[in-house]
This record gives C-alpha cells, structure tokens and sequence, in this order.
C-alpha cells in the first residue's frame, strides 16, 4: 500500500505525460481521491501558455495535466475572459465534471468529467474553439497596422501577415520614389516565381512560401515591424493589413480528435 509521499511521487510523474489514454486520465482521477487537499494542492500546475477560450472546452487543459492552479484563471488580464472561463467552470463543477476548492485554489477532473474530455465531439469542438481564439488575437493584433515596404526582399515577409497585397495601396502613397522601389520589387519577384499578381492583387506561390519558411528569411523576420497606419514612415510605404492571415494552432495531441 502506498504512503501519501508515494503517491506525490506518482502523481508527479503521471501528471508531466500527455494523457493519451481513457486508462490513464482515470488513473490520476485515482490517485487524487488517495491524495489530501494540501497534497492535491502541489499537484496543481500555474501553465501560462495554456490558451483560455471562455468555453467549456477549457477542460481540455486535464489532457495534459492532473490539477489547475486557480490563479491561471484569477489572473486572467481580460476581465470578460476572466468571466467567461469562471462561469463555464462553475457550471462544470455544478454538472459534476471537476472539483474546485476555492480553500487550496485548485481545480481537478472527476472520472465524469474524464469521460466527458475524451468525446470525440469534445476534442473537435476544443479545436475549433482554441482556432477561433487564435484568430480572434491575430485579427486583433492587426487592427489598424501596417507593414512598412520598402523594396527590399524583406518585403515579402508582408505574407506573414496578410494573404493578399493591394498594389493600388502602394501606387496612391505620397512616397513616389520608394513607392517605384516597392513596385520593381514585386515585379521581380513576379519574374522569380515568388509572387503571382492578378492585376493589382498580390499573393504569394508554393515557391514564395518556400521562400518564406527559408533559416534566412525566418531570422530576418524579427527585424522587421509593423507600425500604426497613420504613422509617416520616410523610408518606407505603409501598407495596411486588411486581410488577418490564418493562424496555424498548435494543441496538444491529447486533444486531437
């Protein structure tokens, strides 16, 4: 029969491993109810990475983990997030799918709430919550940012940013001269493969995000900086991103369906 100190050991070591199993999410649920609220309480992870949506498929976070430290929640800087996510997870506690004690400010999993994780629909649909945050973020970091041109090959890390470049928008700026700069370049990168342009709409080939993805062009990319819209920039044509480009989210395995 295990000690309480074994079963922290156990625990520990369980709880850093994806749950990729319906085996071992119960396994942990077990070793929990042997545990004490002190002892549950060094269980309880504080991940900052952990991406809250406000919907009840935050509980994906138990795919990965034993125990949630409630100040992942309390600390939320978004106040209407901050809301959201404490209603859905009073309201999962109300239907029996986790335990919180406000006293050791944990959240843990209850076997009703492991079945619950492991539906199908309930890893599909956390993917689709967790990618419409994403883009939520994306799109709202873009608002009213433009990305500076200036005729270089840094200009097309423009596409890490937007789908689509409106040349007309580059045509209109007062820059004349490094507006010319900007156009000779897009139309060397039309002659090298790199870009298709449709009349005024540019966006990038197979070729061009090859390009992109490149050790160089990646380690340029932190050198270069969008600016706000209304911001005059001497040495460049400000381009407004209008398009927020599609965010590629990452989720555990667990919750892959």
């Amino acid at each position: 029969m295990y000690d309480p100190d074994e079963y922290s050991r156990d625990l520990k070591g369980a709880a850093s491993s994806t749950a990729t199993a319906v085996k071992t999410g119960y396994q942990l649920i077990d070793f929990l109810r042997n545990l004490n609220p002190e002892q549950i309480a060094e269980m309880a992870v504080n991940d900052p990475n952990f991406q809250f949506t406000g919907q009840v498929t935050d509980l994906r976070f138990f795919n990965d983990h034993a125990v949630m430290s409630m100040d992942m929640v309390t600390n939320l800087q978004d106040g209407e997030l901050r809301a959201a996510v404490q209603d859905e997870f009073n309201r999962a506690a109300r239907n029996g799918l986790i335990q919180i004690d406000p006293q050791n400010k944990t959240i843990a999993l209850t076997k009703e709430g492991q079945k619950y994780i492991n539906q199908p629909n309930f890893k599909q649909a956390a993917l689709r919550h967790v990618a419409s945050m994403e883009n939520q973020m994306q799109q709202a970091l873009t608002e009213n940012m433009g990305f500076p041109l200036n005729g270089s090959i840094n200009d097309i890390q423009f596409f890490r940013y937007a789908d689509t470049l409106d040349l007309g928008a580059v045509m209109s700026s007062p820059n004349s001269e490094v507006a010319a700069k900007v156009l000779e370049g897009f139309k060397q990168f039309q002659a090298q493969g790199k870009v298709a342009i449709d009349g005024l709409k540019v966006t990038l080939t197979e070729s061009g995000r090859q390009l992109l993805s490149s050790p160089m062009m990646k380690s340029a990319a932190s050198a270069v900086k969008t600016v706000p819209t209304g911001e005059p920039v001497s040495t460049a044509v400000v381009v407004a991103i209008s398009t927020a480009k599609q965010v590629v989210t990452k989720v555990a395995k667990a919750v892959s369906p």
